[in-house]
């Protein structure tokens, strides 16, 4: 569990370059909110962040807990990463169950998410993701 929490916070800290806006002289942030379900289910728990479509600006994002997600972002087009981590059938190296990444790639590494984030507008943006049975 140690090794969950981590990850979800060095996942947190260095994709959100632009997560936590502290002066005047940045972009003005819009509340994002949504459900994220997996095979019609809640994610139970779960990082979402939004990166900018054109790489040029700073990403945000924030936790999912209970399929819920609530976190401040800049507006336009995004491309959206979602990960969740389960503890492994195969031992980690210290005998313990190890972590592994049960999404498939195209919501993470090689996501197929978009979202466009709206000023002024509610930003509500669910999410249903299907993990792929072959």
């Amino acid at each position: 569990m140690k090794r969950y929490l981590l990850f979800l916070a060095i996942l947190v800290f260095t994709t959100c370059s632009g997560c936590f806006h502290t002066g005047d002289d940045g972009p003005t942030l819009f509340m994002v909110t949504g459900i994220v379900t997996v095979e019609d289910e809640p994610l139970s728990q779960g990082v979402i962040t939004f990166d900018p479509a054109d790489g040029l600006a700073g990403s945000y994002g924030g936790e999912i807990r209970n399929g819920k997600y609530a976190f401040e972002s800049a507006v336009g087009p995004k491309k959206v990463i979602i990960m969740a981590s389960r503890p492994s059938k195969v031992p980690g190296p210290d005998g313990g169950p190890d972590m592994e990444q049960y999404l498939p790639a195209k919501y993470n590494l090689k996501t197929e998410l978009t979202a466009n984030v709206v000023a002024g507008e509610k930003n509500e943006i669910p999410f249903q993701l299907q993990i792929d049975q072959k």
